[in-house]
């Protein structure tokens, strides 16, 4: 057997959620799942557990759960719904739907309000986990697969792919994560090496044309970086594979210390030289399918991005080509942002034309360049709403920051609604209420702050 050890009652809501899925299997499933790595991560799992099961389904991606996509759920009618990354904070909105509903989600609940037999609710944070660090939304679709067919533990490389884009990695995977992985290695479906973990080929590319790590001075000024290390006698386009453990070690050096330069927390510095892992089918190691998973997810091209991770080589090659174009877009962002952002006392804040880059720009300023002691918001304007995305970073989480809490709070208040993760949370807010929510939320994230620190 390849059981896990999961909680008790997380196990009783899997079986309970695997018996309305056969019980519903020969009618079309209805699957709704998140737009990023973790999202389409979860899609991909998600397709293979159906597709096994002889399950017709109709899948799709989306950026947000709203009232508008549900008006569309209801005109089609099906008879079961699954949402992955996502549904968590929407329960009553799901209870308008005519079907039965799965929420696969690991996003913060603020009840178990829904284990009623219409909505089986999937959240392992509600069961103990804490969902930010120990299990994501690809691995809860992943426990949800392996527990309707233990075949779906090929599938590991995929849902650790999903766990990775929500950045569940730095520090090593946690709860279980750590158990999914364990095991899969025990199984033989990845396997691990320790190396220089980077995009590029070689040092030029990595530091030119790839925005994580971003280094700030450096990204996209290739002549600025030459300049700097030509002396170190290092060959800037050699490709890595033909660099000895010198040469590696000198690269590890180089880029770590322009990490370090720049005030980067050691979780994301540890990360040049650190333990990869890879499918052992494909041979794509779980960074890479993460990475071409996202740039496929925020360029809507959520086909290739699930193709790609079932292992079609055409989408995979189209994938890569997306990444490049959406590299670009991404670097040239950050440059700007370099400049500057707009700072308030215990927030930092820009605003962004392309809502698709929004959720990626804000995480990459928190990590890579912006202040440390204080969570990044970036917002676009999209009709008539301004949607948000913040990130924080565990040090902040552990000095009592709360993002979901925040921006749950402000955007109720201002007409919205938000939700997600302590260290990462997003929000929907009216246009007309953009200064309102930001100074509520500024308001909150300082009171946070204050009673951690009056407590130690």
């Amino acid at each position: 057997m390849t059981e896990l050890d999961l909680n008790v009652k997380l196990q009783e809501r899997l079986d309970e959620a695997k018996k309305l899925l056969l019980d519903k299997r020969h009618s079309v499933v209805r699957v709704v799942s998140h737009y990023d790595s973790d999202g389409v991560s979860s899609a991909a799992v998600l397709s293979v557990m159906l597709k096994r099961l002889g399950c017709p389904f109709h899948l799709s991606l989306s950026r947000s759960l709203d009232s508008i996509l549900i008006g569309k759920l209801r005109k089609e009618g099906s008879g079961l719904h699954i949402f992955s990354d996502m549904g968590s904070a929407q329960i009553p909105l799901l209870r308008e739907l005519e079907g039965d509903v799965i929420v696969l989600d690991h996003h913060k609940a603020e009840a178990d309000d829904a284990a009623d037999g219409k909505i089986v609710h999937v959240n392992a944070s509600l069961f103990g986990a804490n969902g930010t660090t120990d299990v994501s939304g690809s691995t809860t679709s992943f426990i949800m697969a392996q527990n309707v067919d233990e075949r779906n533990w090929d599938c590991a490389p995929q849902a650790l792919a999903g766990a990775l884009g929500d950045m569940q990695h730095l520090g090593g995977f946690r709860g279980i994560n750590a158990q999914i992985l364990k095991k899969a290695i025990e199984l033989g479906f990845i396997n691990e090496r320790r190396m220089l973990a980077v995009q590029g080929k070689n040092l030029l590319e990595t530091v030119n044309h790839t925005p994580e790590p971003y280094f700030a001075g450096f990204t996209g000024r290739a002549d600025l970086f030459l300049g700097r290390f030509r002396d170190t006698g290092i060959e800037m386009e050699k490709p890595y594979s033909e660099y000895d453990a010198d040469d590696l070690r000198m690269v590890a050096s180089i880029l770590t210390t322009l990490l370090a330069s720049n005030g980067c927390e050691y979780e994301n510095v540890e990360q040049i030289i650190s333990t990869q892992y890879f499918d052992s089918n494909t041979g794509m190691s779980i960074s890479e399918i993460s990475s071409l998973a996202n740039a496929c997810g925020r360029t809507e091209n959520y086909s290739a991005g699930i193709s790609m991770e079932l292992g079609d080589a055409a989408a995979q090659e189209k994938a890569r080509e997306l990444r490049v174009d959406y590299n670009r877009r991404i670097i040239s962002r950050l440059m700007e942002l370099e400049k500057g952002i707009e700072q308030m006392s215990s927030i930092q804040h820009f605003s962004t034309d392309d809502s698709s880059l929004a959720g990626a720009l804000c995480g990459l300023y928190m990590s890579f360049i912006g202040r440390k002691d204080k969570p990044t918001l970036a917002y676009s304007l999209a009709g008539n709403d301004y949607k948000i995305s913040a990130r924080g970073t565990r040090r902040l989480v552990e000095a009592g920051l709360d993002l979901a809490e925040s921006l749950s709070v402000s955007a109720s208040r201002f007409g919205g609604q938000g939700g997600g993760h302590v260290v990462a949370s997003g929000a929907t807010v009216p246009k007309d209420n953009l200064k309102g929510f930001l100074e509520s939320v500024n308001d909150i994230t300082s009171k946070q702050l204050e009673k951690a620190a009056a407590s130690r």
